[in-house]
């Protein structure tokens, strides 16, 4: 709880995260970072995983319950800094762009999966960080500069391209109200198989190849599901 309240303490209003705070003057807030905001996303997922694993439980007269309001809005608002922000390539707003992009692109990788998010913004970001770092690894040596940044890459590119087996909806409506059911049993198979299984949000405008990303689609719905004649085609070539 006390790791949650700092992370919500220390966003800034544009929905990102500094370094910290300066020394001299620990009430002024500094610049948003990638890295930062990206990790503090992905942690914001795990402290919700720990306090809350059951939220949207109880259900009552056939709706959810439980929602966390003000944690929510934190992390939309650090996944919106991510989407409008993200760069396959460099460390969006570093001082030197150039620098720790491999960090960031480890931490992008960590709530992609967390979040089921294929993209940020219009941004694919395992195929623009894939690209980056295959043409920055050492041919002879194989290696991304130091052992930790080397280990940076290898983690973004083994755990970004895992399996999916789910496809969640996204549409208008109540469409999440429980947020975490098709991530807690996608966890739960890859425990049973052994191996990472994954997950992601799919919008009804997105294209069907994309929708056969996955083999099953997840739709969680509290009340009637409206479907344009177009939905309903997309969903019979998707079947």
């Amino acid at each position: 709880q006390r790791v949650q309240d700092l992370y919500l303490l220390w966003q800034n209003e544009d929905g990102g995260w500094p370094y910290g705070r300066g020394r001299l003057n620990p009430d002024r807030r500094q610049n948003s970072y990638g890295s930062m905001t990206a990790a503090a996303v992905a942690s914001l997922f795990i402290t919700r995983d720990y306090l809350y694993p059951g939220i949207g439980c109880p259900c009552k007269g056939g709706k959810s319950t439980g929602r966390v309001p003000q944690l929510d809005k934190a992390i939309d608002g650090g996944v919106d800094w991510l989407a409008e922000n993200f760069a396959g390539d460099r460390h969006p707003k570093y001082s030197t762009p150039a620098r720790r992009v491999l960090y960031w692109l480890y931490a992008c990788e960590r709530v992609g999966l967390a979040a089921g998010l294929k993209y940020f913004g219009g941004h694919d970001w395992y195929a623009e960080g894939a690209e980056y770092l295959l043409s920055e690894q050492g041919r002879r040596s194989g290696r991304w500069g130091q052992v930790y940044q080397t280990c940076w890459a290898v983690c973004f590119l083994v755990k970004g391209r895992a399996p999916i087996l789910f496809n969640k909806l996204k549409f208008k409506g109540l469409w999440n109200n429980h947020s975490r059911d098709v991530a807690n049993l996608a966890r739960y198979i890859g425990n049973l198989k052994e191996q990472p299984i994954q997950w992601q949000i799919i919008t009804l405008e997105a294209p069907v190849e994309e929708w056969h990303d996955a083999p099953i689609l997840y739709i969680s719905a509290e009340s009637r599901l409206r479907l344009t004649d177009e939905h309903k085609a997309k969903l019979r070539r998707f079947t």
